[in-house]
């Protein structure tokens, strides 16, 4: 059993999860999109890469926002 094979699956299965605090996986947070298997790399139009960057900022807040709420939710429980 060489369970270093397994960690490639293993990581990507992890970054693919969503997370219960942001309702998103980590790699999603990161990126904004989920992994995909296969890959095709192509040149994106700026137009087009403008756009996922403001979709990233967007999601960054939305994340932050989420994670402020589970943190304030948890010290309730802390600090009872």
């Amino acid at each position: 059993n060489d369970w270093r094979a397994e960690l490639p699956i293993t990581e990507f299965t992890y970054n693919n999860t969503p997370y219960s605090a942001t309702g998103v996986s980590p790699f999603y947070a990161n990126k904004g999109y989920n992994p995909w298997l296969m890959l095709s790399l192509k040149d994106i139009p700026s137009h087009v890469a403008h756009k996922v960057a403001e979709d990233l900022r967007s999601l960054h807040q939305f994340l932050w926002d989420k994670i402020c709420t589970a943190n304030q939710a948890y010290s309730k429980h802390v600090h009872a």
